[in-house]
């Protein structure tokens, strides 16, 4: 029997859009995972603050992944001590898992370019592994230490992600995404309903007209 396998999805998704679900399933099938597990930070020691609460987030993922039966909410940022590392956070998931259970960090090509500033970054195969999602627009400009470290463990094929249950590197390069948070916050102020009905789903502007959410945003 094959052991199972989880992508796990870390950001702020403030707000969670279309980007983010679209790139979810197309790695959910790519590397044949059992689930993805969206992981929101409350606060990243290298981006600016969330313009949402955390619990406010929440409910819009719920929202956003309701149609999605393999899409979950793991909330356990919310329990870790700040400043929030996500060496602390694999670690704490694989202490959860058993021992065999593929696990797998999404990191998007601009957080890998800065992964070299990351706490304890070389230590992060040891608990998952990466799967950096690269973008036509941002470069590959990741810093010689971090390629030199990991060009060992680097793999080309989706599927030799089910042989360990973390260690390799995998570059993927994913459909083009033109949708941003930044830019779905300032059409919420300028109310670009039209906009927003491209990159959200209709729940979610329901409940961010609702709870007056992003209007003081800078």
């Amino acid at each position: 029997m094959i052991p199972p396998s989880i992508g796990l999805f870390g950001g702020t998704f403030d707000p969670i859009h279309y980007g983010h679900l679209r790139l979810a399933e197309y790695l959910l099938q790519y590397f044949q995972w059992t689930e993805i597990r969206f992981i929101p930070t409350p606060a990243s020691p290298l981006r600016p603050q969330p313009q949402a609460s955390f619990q406010d987030r929440i409910a819009l993922l719920a929202l956003a992944l309701r149609p999605f039966p393999t899409f979950m909410i793991d909330p356990l940022e919310n329990d870790l001590p700040a400043p929030i590392y996500t060496i602390n956070t694999l670690r704490e998931l694989r202490a959860q898992y058993e021992p065999d259970t593929s696990l797998a960090f999404i990191i998007g090509q601009d957080a890998w370019n800065t992964l070299h500033l990351w706490q304890s970054w070389e230590q992060l195969r040891e608990y998952a592994h990466l799967v950096v999602v690269n973008r036509p627009d941002v470069p590959d400009q990741a810093a010689p230490v971090v390629q030199e470290t990991f060009a060992p463990y680097q793999q080309t094929d989706p599927l030799y992600l089910h042989n360990a249950p973390s260690g390799f590197i995998f570059q993927v390069t994913c459909p083009p995404n033109p949708i941003s948070a930044t830019a779905i916050r300032h059409a919420i102020q300028t109310q670009n309903d039209a906009l927003l009905q491209q990159a959200i789903p209709s729940e979610l502007i329901e409940y961010i007209k609702q709870h007056r959410l992003y209007l003081n945003c800078i």
